[in-house]
């Protein structure tokens, strides 16, 4: 595993609703492992650009946990946007 975490710690920061309790540490092996670096302003330039326009999340879409995880997620994140 990229993120060098158990996989049912990666599955717990996965899915849970507020990375408070989370280490810094297991916050960035997390996201390194994703690919998102939180501390990179052009990872988060990149991830706002995609997000503006448009994002159709495609590449999610096909992804069999789309209609469990995914969808509810981006959900989720798009209902609290701003609070």
């Amino acid at each position: 595993m990229v993120s060098n975490m158990p996989i049912d710690r990666v599955i717990e920061i996965s899915m849970a609703h507020s990375w408070d309790a989370v280490p810094m540490g297991e916050v960035k092996a997390f996201c390194s492992a994703c690919g998102f670096d939180p501390f990179s302003s052009a990872d988060r330039n990149r991830a706002s650009a995609y997000l503006r326009s448009g994002a159709s999340f495609a590449y999610l879409k096909r992804h069999s946990h789309w209609n469990t995880f995914f969808k509810p997620l981006i959900v989720h994140v798009q209902a609290t946007k701003g609070n």
